[in-house]
């Protein structure tokens, strides 16, 4: 049990089973993979994270844009942008 099997091209695998007398001799269903190294779970919440960063970076982006299309800034678009720079600085 706990043993590493390595094969030429396949992937490493790990003894499930206690066999140390070697009575059952190799069997293939003993063994698991093992060749996942890592837990990828943080690395791929970080990437959902920067996605969505990226994408309320763009929204907000076009919004700005859309507000200085006429040049002017009108109440309505001054509470907004308020509330972008907020959201942008905290």
């Amino acid at each position: 049990m706990g043993d590493l099997w390595i094969a030429p091209g396949a992937d490493i695998s790990i003894c499930a089973i206690d066999n140390t007398d070697r009575s059952l001799g190799f069997v293939n269903e003993h063994w698991v993979k093992a060749s996942k190294y890592t837990d990828d779970t943080l690395a791929m919440e970080a990437m959902e994270d920067a996605k969505s960063a990226k994408q309320s970076a763009e929204e907000a982006q076009k919004r700005f844009a859309d507000m200085a299309n006429d040049g002017i800034v009108d109440p309505i678009e001054k509470t907004s942008l308020r509330a972008e720079y907020t959201t942008i600085t905290e």
